[in-house]
């Protein structure tokens, strides 16, 4: 089976949604797509185990069942107990992919087979009889602020769930999360699992705008899908610097011991800007006459300053996210950094005032001079859809698997947003 998620961008609340302030996200027209294909294998293969592929940090390992079984029946999540040499784990690779899939792993085996018989039993027809391959491909730019872990976390979790439905069956048990409801909880719990390992401390955000698309604002875990579209224009900016969210969000937890009321006051002040900002979006919704005027555009402008002049506060910019700003405001437009900051991707809001007014004059000179300054100008647009089952193609399928083992695929269409996005029977 394959799903996929797109990324994100945070219009707001970066940072300060970690402590409970309100935030306010964007999916993009980027996605990450994971393929999770159980493959049969003869008695006695050395071919058994948990097969990573992936072009986008060029991975293609394979994990044995047994080393995960030993690893999962430790105390912890991480793999400080996993022999990374037995795995044939590159070099130079990063750790904490294995780590993502480890603790997912630990996750789902012990709530799709809760009792230590059927634990038993699961790993005794794993390590014997299958080879579950993971695939993962993606166009969201890595390390730029734009959920591109999250997306996968959500495309991941989703084709795990279908891939474990699947043996569940082999068990003669019903298949979890048929409620969609629960199955909307279930991907989010373990999404955020995956986001644990990869930024520590998440809020949640990303992969929540990843799993269900559009503009959402997000509080304490609850969400509120707000619209598809937005009532402006946003370009997004990259710096061409690498980001590290885990990093940054690290930083700004010490920061806010060291200067308790101080960064206290900096995290409730973005909080009432989002609102204002929210605000904004809200009634160009409801009036767009009223929320394109002069006066609005200017409001909105001002908060875009405040949140990046917040932000700069808590000490999560870098030189390149200021100079975007500034190159931003020779032209009259706002512009912030978006994600984790301290390089990454920054956002420049394009009101309808301006687009009616200067659009053929800014536009061209602006991009120009972000050119010259060396920013990439992304090809990103607003995404309304969410998790989504992608068609799988299978080839030559009775070459890899006996007849009476199935690669999972999903049917029908995906597109037809009246169907359920529940994982297929296979």
């Amino acid at each position: 089976c394959t799903y996929s998620a797109p990324g994100k961008i945070i219009l707001s609340g970066e940072h300060s949604v970690v402590y409970g302030k309100p935030a306010i996200a964007m999916a993009i027209n980027k996605r990450a797509k994971t393929t999770c294909n159980l493959i049969a294998i003869p008695p006695g293969s050395e071919q058994s185990g948990f097969t990573v592929a992936s072009k986008l940090i060029s991975m293609d390992i394979t994990v044995p069942w047994d080393s995960i079984r030993a690893e999962l029946s430790g105390t912890g999540s991480d793999t400080k107990s996993l022999d990374l040499e037995s795995i044939k784990l590159p070099f130079t690779a990063d750790v904490r992919p294995i780590q993502v899939l480890i603790a997912l792993l630990k996750n789902l085996v012990t709530d799709f087979f809760p009792s230590a018989d059927l634990q038993i039993s699961f790993w005794e027809a794993v390590t014997k009889k299958m080879a579950l391959q993971l695939i993962f491909e993606s166009d969201v730019v890595l390390q730029a602020g734009l959920g591109s872990s999250a997306s996968i976390a959500v495309s991941l979790s989703a084709a795990l769930v279908a891939g474990f439905n699947y043996i569940r069956k082999s068990f003669q048990l019903l298949e979890l999360y048929n409620d969609p409801a629960d199955y909307e909880k279930a991907i989010d719990a373990y999404s955020y699992v995956c986001e644990r390992v990869i930024h520590g401390t998440p809020s949640g955000i990303d992969n929540r705008c990843s799993q269900v698309g559009g503009v959402i604002l997000f509080k304490q875990g609850i969400h509120e899908k707000v619209c598809s579209i937005l009532p402006f224009s946003i370009l997004v900016v990259h710096t061409n610097v690498a980001k590290d969210t885990k990093k940054a969000v690290a930083q700004v937890k010490a920061f806010k011991e060291k200067y308790s009321e101080i960064i206290q006051h900096t995290i409730n002040a973005l909080g009432k800007v989002t609102e204002k900002i929210m605000d904004h979006i809200k009634l160009g919704l409801a009036n767009p006459l009223y929320a394109y005027s002069e006066e609005e555009s200017n409001n909105l402008q001002e908060c875009i300053k405040m949140n990046h002049s917040l932000l700069c506060t808590l000490n999560v910019s870098h030189p390149k996210l200021d100079e975007l700003v500034s190159i931003c405001e020779k032209h009259g437009l706002p512009a912030k950094l978006t994600g984790g900051g301290k390089g990454g991707c920054g956002i420049v809001i394009i009101h309808p005032t301006k687009v009616s007014k200067e659009s053929t004059i800014v536009m061209p000179s602006l991009l120009l001079d972000l050119k010259n300054a060396g920013y990439g100008i992304l090809d990103i647009l607003p995404e309304k859809e969410g998790l989504r089952r992608e068609p799988t193609i299978i080839q030559n399928i009775q070459s890899l698997v006996p007849i009476n083992t199935c690669l999972l695929y999903t049917s029908p269409s995906p597109r037809d947003a009246t169907l359920s996005r529940m994982p297929s029977s296979a």
